[in-house]
Formats: structure tokens, C-alpha cells, sequence
């Protein structure tokens, strides 16, 4: 009689999601780079999008590839088009506070510090969300959406 091999899961749990970075143009080359390096996987804006795609263009077709948005662009929820772009294509939106006094390197030192913590709420919070992410922690934001309704 043989045994059946045990999977390395037990049963009823799927492995952990992949977590795939969009790493927003404004946050530039280099930090996708150093994610790269550091074993993170990542896809740059303009290695996917042309380099003058607005954002309420590229928004639906990250969010329709499951993606994480990783940004500095804090006006993204609150410009209306954008914000309404975000809950439609139920986007997983991280802002990076005070990353525009930040180099690259320190950027993505940031990224690196928190991403436990920015995959655990990729993970555990329902789409659309957006989430600052700073030294100390992630924050998911509310927000009123009269938009989506």
C-alpha cells in the first residue's frame, strides 16, 4: 500500500499571496532598482507605461493585475478623478509620507523597514484601500465615497 504525500500546506490554506510593487513614477528608477536588488519583485511605471500617462490611465490597469501601488503623490486621494480611478480599479494605494525630503536610497530603506507591514495590510484589507506609510508604521485611511456609490 502506498501513502499519499503530505502537501507542505495544511489543508484548506492557500500559500500566501505574491505580492507584486508598482513602484509610481514620481518615486523614480533608482528605488525600483534598489527594491529589485533587495529580492523585492517590482514593475517601474515606465517600463510599463509611457513616461506622460496620467494617472487616472495606468490606475485601472495596475489594479486590474492585482498590483500594489507604491507613491509619494499625495494628491492622488484627493483629486477626484484619481480617487474615483483608485476605488473602481480596487486598488492597493501606499502613500509614502514625507518621502519627497528623501533620496532614493532612503526611500527605498523606508519600503524595505515596512514591507512586512505593507504586505500584511495588502493582504488583510479589502480593495480599494489607500495607506500612508511611514517610519513608524502603515495607517489605512478612510474616506468618505460618494463617488463609488
Amino acid at each position: 500500500m502506498k501513502s499519499k504525500k503530505r502537501s507542505g500546506t495544511k489543508k484548506g490554506r492557500r500559500p500566501p499571496e505574491q505580492i507584486i510593487y508598482f513602484i509610481d513614477r514620481c518615486l523614480g528608477r533608482g528605488v525600483a532598482s534598489a527594491l529589485a536588488q533587495a529580492g523585492v519583485d517590482v514593475r517601474y511605471h515606465d517600463d510599463c507605461f509611457p513616461e506622460d500617462a496620467k494617472d487616472a490611465e495606468w490606475l485601472p490597469e495596475v489594479g486590474a493585475k492585482g498590483w500594489i501601488v507604491i507613491t509619494k503623490d499625495k494628491n492622488i486621494q484627493h483629486t477626484p478623478i484619481e480617487l474615483k480611478a483608485t476605488i473602481a480599479a480596487k486598488l492597493r494605494l501606499f502613500v509614502l509620507a514625507g518621502a519627497g525630503n528623501k533620496t532614493g536610497t532612503q526611500t527605498a530603506e523606508l519600503i524595505l523597514e515596512q514591507r512586512s507591514r505593507i504586505e500584511r495590510t495588502a493582504r488583510k484589507t479589502p480593495a480599494p484601500f489607500i495607506a500612508g506609510v511611514t517610519q513608524t508604521g502603515v495607517r489605512v485611511y478612510e474616506w468618505s465615497r460618494p463617488e463609488a456609490e
